[in-house]
C-alpha cells in the first residue's frame, strides 16, 4: 500500500500472477451455529454450506436451557435433551442425530460445545441466580456448577461415544462456553470451571481418544488464561486446542492472547482457535435489524478480517458468528447471521463465498491508495483478485491483471454493493452474479477500470472458460 490519492484520481491496482506473495489464502474459516436456531432452519440453511467451503461448523447445544418455542428461549433439541437423575441419566439423541448426520454428509470438521449444566445436575435450590434466570424467561439453573462431576464426565463420554459409534467423526469438543462471561453463561468461580474442564475432557477422551478437546472458550477475561494452563499442566490433562472469542476489530485481542501463550512452552503444538468471531459488536446498532451487519458494507469488513487472519499463521481457525440469524429475540436484536431468517444470503455470506472461491496460492497485489485493499491468488488456469473500498467515498479503480498466459479465456466481474448481492440494500438477488464479462484471446494481461462505491467489493476472475465444479 502507498499514499492516498485524491478522490477524483483513478487508483491504480496491480495483480501480478507471476509473483508469489506471502501467506496463502488458507481455508481456515468456519461457521458457528448457536442454540437459538430451530433444527428445521438449521437443516434448511445447511444446503448452502457448500458455497462457503468452511473448515468446520461449531454448534452449541444449550443443555439444560429448555425450549418452549417462546421469546428468549433456546431451541434445545428434544428438550430436555438430558433428563433422569444424576445416577440414572436419560438421553434423547434423535434430533441431535439429524444434525450430526447432515454435517457428516457435508464432510466438514465438526466442533461440538459441551455446555451447559443439564437438568439432572442442577441444584434445585432457589437462589439469586434462579431469580435472574426466571426474569430472563430462562426456566432452569443451566448456567450453574454441575452438582456431580462424575455424572458430568459420563455425559461427555456418552456424547462422544455416540458419534464415534455411528461413524460420524466429531473432530473438536469445547468444554463449556464463555465461563468468564458472568453471570450470563456461568455463575461459579474459575476454579470450578477448571473442574468442569477436567472431567469433561476426560470423558470425551475416554470415549474417543482421537477427538480433540479444548477450552477455556473465553469471552474476554484474559486473567483466566494463566491459571487455566497451570491447572491443565498440574493435572496432566489433555489440551489439544486453546479457544477464545472476540467481537470487534481483532488485532489487539489476538496480540494480547499471543503474548500470553508465547510465554508458555507447553503450548507449542497446541492449536489456537478463535471459535466465535465477528467484526461487529453485539448490543450496538450495527448488530441489529437494518444495521451494518446486514448490509453490503459488512462484506468489505469480513474480507478485511479474513485477510488479517490469513496472515496470522499461529491462528489455526476462525469460526464466524454466526451462520444463521438467531430467531428468539424478536425484531431488532442480533441479526448477525450470514443467512437471514427467511433463508436469503446476506452480503457477508457472499464475501465469505468469494474468499472460499479464491485459490490458495496467493499472488502479489499492489494498491496505490490505502483506501483500496485486496488479495490475489491463482492456480489451475484461474486468476482471481478481490478489491474492497475501505473509504467513505466512491473510488475509480484501474485494475491491471498480468502474469498469466491463456490461449483464450474471459474476465468475469462480480460486485457486492447496494445494488448487487445485498438484499438488505437494493439488490433483488441474494447471490453473486456476473455483472461484466470480457472475452480474452491470447492474453497474458488485461485491464479493468470502474468505480467501487464506498465500502463496496469487486471480484475479478480470469479463467480459460472451462467449467469447474464448485466454482463461481
Amino acid at each position: 500500500m502507498t499514499n492516498m490519492t485524491s478522490a477524483k484520481e483513478t487508483v491504480r491496482v496491480e495483480a501480478d500472477f507471476a509473483q508469489a506473495a506471502a501467506f496463502p489464502l488458507v481455508k481456515k474459516f468456519g461457521v458457528y451455529i448457536c442454540t437459538y436456531v430451530a433444527l428445521e432452519r438449521m437443516l434448511r440453511d445447511l444446503e448452502l454450506l457448500h458455497e462457503l467451503k468452511p473448515c468446520g461448523v461449531r454448534y452449541d447445544p444449550g443443555w439444560g436451557f429448555g425450549n418452549d418455542d417462546g421469546p428468549n428461549s433456546p431451541r434445545e433439541f428434544n428438550a430436555p435433551q438430558i433428563s433422569g437423575t444424576k445416577d440414572r441419566l436419560v438421553f434423547r439423541f434423535d434430533e441431535y442425530d439429524r444434525l450430526t448426520g447432515k454435517l457428516a454428509d457435508e464432510h466438514v470438521d465438526i466442533m461440538y460445545v459441551h455446555a451447559y449444566n443439564p437438568l439432572p445436575l442442577q441444584d434445585p435450590a432457589k437462589s439469586a441466580q434462579a431469580d435472574m434466570n426466571e426474569h430472563l424467561q430462562m426456566r432452569s439453573n443451566w448456567n450453574t456448577m454441575p452438582v456431580d462431576m462424575r455424572a458430568w464426565e459420563r455425559i461427555n463420554y456418552e456424547y462422544a461415544r455416540r458419534w464415534k459409534d455411528k461413524g460420524w467423526k466429531v473432530k473438536y469438543y469445547e468444554i463449556w462456553n464463555e465461563p468468564d462471561l458472568q453471570p450470563v453463561f456461568f455463575t461459579g468461580t474459575k476454579e470450578q470451571y477448571f473442574e468442569i474442564y477436567k472431567y469433561g475432557a476426560l470423558g470425551v477422551k475416554r470415549a474417543d481418544p482421537e477427538a480433540k478437546v479444548g477450552g477455556p472458550v473465553l469471552s474476554s477475561d484474559l486473567s483466566w488464561i494463566g491459571p487455566f494452563l497451570d491447572f491443565v499442566q498440574k493435572e496432566g490433562l489433555p489440551l489439544d486446542f486453546f479457544s477464545y472469542h472476540w467481537y470487534g476489530p481483532a488485532a489487539k485481542m489476538v496480540e494480547d492472547v499471543r503474548d500470553i501463550l508465547r510465554r508458555r512452552p507447553e503450548m507449542e503444538g497446541v492449536e489456537v482457535i478463535l471459535s466465535e468471531y465477528n467484526t461487529y459488536v453485539p448490543a450496538t446498532p450495527d448488530f441489529t435489524t437494518g444495521g451494518a451487519i446486514e448490509r453490503y458494507e459488512a462484506a468489505s469488513f469480513l474480507l478485511q478480517e479474513f485477510k488479517y487472519f490469513a496472515e496470522q499463521p499461529d491462528i489455526h481457525s476462525v469460526y464466524w458468528a454466526q451462520y444463521n440469524d438467531p430467531e428468539v429475540f424478536g425484531e431488532g436484536v442480533d441479526r448477525c447471521g450470514l443467512i437471514a431468517l427467511d433463508g436469503r444470503r446476506k452480503a457477508a455470506f457472499n464475501a465469505f463465498k468469494i474468499y472460499a472461491d479464491m485459490p490458495v496460492e496467493r499472488k502479489r497485489l499492489t494498491s496505490h491508495d490505502d483506501a483500496i485493499d485486496g488479495m490475489a491468488a491463482a492456480e489451475d488456469g484461474r486468476f482471481c483478485a478481490v478489491l474492497w473500498n475501505r473509504s467513505d467515498k466512491e473510488k475509480t479503480v484501474e485494475l491491471q491483471l498480468a502474469g498469466f498466459a491463456l490461449p483464450q479465456g474471459r474476465l468475469k466481474l462480480y460486485r457486492i454493493d447496494a445494488d448487487h448481492a445485498s438484499v438488505f440494500d437494493r439488490s433483488k438477488s441474494d447471490q453473486l452474479e456476473v455483472v461484466e464479462e470480457i472475452p480474452l484471446a491470447g492474453a497474458d494481461a488485461c485491464n479493468w477500470t470502474g468505480a467501487i462505491p464506498a465500502k463496496g467489493v469487486v471480484y475479478a476472475v480470469v479463467d480459460d472458460g472451462a467449467e469447474r465444479t464448485g466454482r463461481l
